[in-house]
């Protein structure tokens, strides 16, 4: 079973700091790669929670 991911403020604030800086800095092709892996990493944070600190 998948636990739910909630994001504080802070990392909100965050992670629209770094969109930022892509949408500036990155292609488009590179932003999606991105979040691709930022969806991976995600689901395998909810997945198997015990394997990151």
């Amino acid at each position: 079973m998948a636990l739910e991911i909630v994001w504080s403020e802070e990392a909100e604030n965050q992670l629209d700091r770094i969109v930022d800086y892509l949408e500036e800095n990155w292609t488009e092709k590179e932003i999606e790669k991105f979040f691709k892996r930022l969806e991976e990493a995600l689901k395998q944070l909810s997945q198997h929670p015990q394997s990151f600190k």
